[in-house]
């Protein structure tokens, strides 16, 4: 793989997990924190 080919794939991992860590944490707080 070329180095920007790993830095895509990175990137992108880092936005999904990122994503998702976020969307769980609001999740967690009662479902309330979507109406701020």
């Amino acid at each position: 793989m070329t180095g920007s080919a790993i830095g895509t794939t990175v990137f992108m991992a880092v936005v999904l997990i990122g994503g998702l860590l976020f969307c769980f944490s609001h999740m967690g707080k009662g479902g309330g924190a979507w109406e701020d």
